[in-house]
């Protein structure tokens, strides 16, 4: 029904320039519209990322088994948000934003028996470079260290 998700949680400690991919697809019944969310404060609050799009593919869904090139797959490049760097606890949802009404596959109604399903949900980032002052601090005190052994000698 309008407004249903699916939501996924990462940390992203240590990691930056975050993207995500996945596979969706759904019943000919099915909704059509979603958007994909993201929040940076626990799931309290999300921020909608990109356009909203369409699912078009309604091939017939088998459990326990691939569905090959029937799935549609998508990709955001979320890099520009600097806020989903390096945080304990990421959350993305695509939402369901069909209207009851006209909002199926098929262009009719969502049916009561209509799905939606996603796979391979990925997220992914390239490793975190540190700030130079935190290389320094770090090289102070290897010094530190090295220079507390020699001097125990």
């Amino acid at each position: 029904s309008l407004n249903d998700y699916f939501q996924f949680s990462v940390s992203t400690l240590a990691f930056e320039n975050i993207s995500i991919s996945y596979d969706q697809v759904g019943s000919a019944t099915g909704p059509k519209t979603f958007a994909l969310q993201y929040s940076t404060d626990g799931g309290f609050t999300y921020v909608q990322f990109g356009s909203s799009y369409s699912v078009t593919s309604a091939p017939a869904w088998i459990p326990n088994t691939a569905s090959g090139s029937a799935l549609e797959s998508f990709s955001y490049d979320l890099s520009a948000v600097t806020a989903l760097n390096g945080i304990a606890a990421a959350f993305f949802r695509v939402v369901d934003l069909s209207p009851t009404t006209g909002g199926a596959i098929n262009l009719g109604n969502v049916g009561t028996a209509g799905t939606s399903r996603i796979d391979n949900f990925l997220v992914n980032g390239s490793v975190a470079t540190p700030e130079p002052s935190t290389l320094a601090l770090a090289a102070l005190g290897s010094g530190a260290w090295i220079f507390a052994l020699r001097r125990k000698r």
